[in-house]
C-alpha cells in the first residue's frame, strides 16, 4: 500500500523507526480507558474537592496522577534500558520538523503558505526542502534567504541592434553582382 505519510511517520521513517499502528479498538483500549477516566473520574474528583481554579487543578493533578499510576502501573518484563544512544553528528532538528518540498522558480524564489522567499545564493537545484524551523535546504546544505513581499520583476531582455558592419553579406546582393565593392568596414544589409 502506497499511502502518504504523516510528518510524524516521515520523521520516524528517516530515523529508521518502524511505526506500528493500532488499527483496532482493542489495541487502543488502554489509552481510551485512560482518557475516559480522565474525562469522567478526574472531573468528579475535582468537583468533590471543591477545586475551581486552574492553579488548584494543577496541584491536585500531580497527586491524582501519582495515585492513578501506583494503582494501574504494570512493571516491564525486563528492567533493561532498551533506548538506543543517539549517533554522533545526528541533528534531531533535521528530522523532527515539518518538511515540504518546493520548486525553485527561475528568479531563485520559492513560495510556501502564500509567502515568497528569495534565495540569496546561487544554487544548481530545481527543488528545495523547506524545514518549518525556518531552514531551506538542498543536498543537505542550508541556504541563506529572506522573506519578500512579491516576486522580482524579470529583467527586460534588450535585443541588440545590428550594426551595418555586422550585417551578414550575401553573395546574391545586387551590389556584389555588379562588382561594386563596399567602403572599408561597411557591409550592406542582407535581403
Amino acid at each position: 500500500e502506497d499511502r502518504p505519510m504523516s510528518q510524524f511517520e516521515r520523521a520516524l521513517n528517516e530515523l529508521g523507526v518502524e511505526v506500528i499502528h493500532a488499527n483496532s479498538p482493542q489495541a487502543k483500549g488502554r489509552v481510551e480507558r485512560l482518557f475516559c477516566t480522565l474525562q469522567d473520574r478526574l472531573v468528579k474528583e475535582m468537583r468533590l474537592r471543591g477545586i475551581a481554579s486552574k492553579d488548584e487543578a494543577n496541584i491536585f493533578l500531580k497527586s491524582f496522577l501519582q495515585a492513578f499510576n501506583k494503582k494501574f502501573r504494570v512493571s516491564a518484563a525486563s528492567g533493561a534500558d532498551m533506548h538506543t544512544p543517539l549517533p554522533r553528528g545526528l541533528d534531531l532538528d533535521d528530522y523532527l520538523c515539518i518538511k515540504t518540498n518546493r520548486v525553485v522558480k527561475n528568479d531563485n524564489t520559492v513560495s510556501l503558505n502564500g509567502k515568497l522567499f528569495q534565495i540569496e545564493e546561487p544554487i544548481n537545484a530545481t527543488h528545495v526542502e523547506f524545514q518549518e524551523r525556518l531552514l531551506i535546504k538542498t543536498a543537505g546544505r542550508s541556504l541563506r534567504y529572506t522573506g519578500i513581499k512579491q516576486a522580482p520583476k524579470p529583467a527586460k531582455k534588450v535585443k541588440p541592434r545590428m550594426r551595418r558592419e555586422d550585417a551578414p553579406q550575401k553573395s546574391t546582393h545586387p551590389w556584389i553582382k555588379l562588382g561594386i565593392k563596399p567602403k572599408k568596414n561597411w557591409r550592406p544589409y542582407a535581403y
